[in-house]
């Protein structure tokens, strides 16, 4: 039923992304889009002249839900570990909710030699990190945390840890759900840190 509200070029996106997930970048070809799409090959020219585009839009979509993420994580009340604990946990419930969307982030590498690519997943990952470093430094300005590292640094080992889980995923290694891990992670690593 709520497909029926999806715009076409949406369910291509999400084709893709699916498709990226299913057998990497190289399997982004028009052909199994449209078969993925149930559509003539010929419609996707419809929207896409070619699948760089597409890729292209499927990065975008990705980054797409950052700015809403970080305005809550902003204006959430509490201390600074508290924004950080909640921009983790929406990303975990996002990734936890679209299995495939969190494969983008294994093909960063490859995305960043596509021309067509590189730009949008340059921006989206600073903004990232830079969002989380500033939370991050100004816990340490506020006196919530300790910490031999700065910011950045400490945004770095969130994010890396981030990304490990999402691989973990990927080759059979998890627990529970993509959010479960993300806590425990957040809460060895908090205890750390205060």
């Amino acid at each position: 039923m709520t497909e029926d509200f999806v715009s076409m070029k949406d369910k291509i996106i999400l084709a893709a992304i699916e498709l990226i997930s299913d057998g990497g970048l190289a399997s982004v070809a028009t052909k199994n889009v449209a078969r993925r799409v149930n559509i003539d090959e010929s419609m996707l020219y419809k929207f896409y002249g070619n699948m760089d585009d597409l890729i292209k839009d499927s990065c975008k979509a990705y980054f797409h839900f950052d700015e809403a993420l970080f305005r809550s994580a902003a204006s959430k009340p509490g201390t600074r570990l508290d924004k950080i604990r909640y921009f983790f946990e929406a990303y975990a419930t996002y990734y936890d909710n679209y299995y495939a969307l969190s494969t983008i982030a294994l093909h960063f590498e490859e995305l960043l030699h596509n021309p067509e690519t590189r730009d949008c997943v340059i921006e989206g990952i600073n903004r990232r990190r830079e969002f989380l470093a500033g939370l991050f430094q100004e816990a340490i300005y506020n006196h919530e945390i300790r910490s031999g590292m700065d910011g950045g640094q400490l945004a770095d080992v969130c994010l890396g840890y981030f990304s490990r889980t999402c691989l973990n995923r990927r080759i059979g290694i998890k627990n529970g759900s993509f959010k479960s891990e993300i806590i425990k992670m957040e809460d060895a690593f908090f205890r750390l840190l205060t």
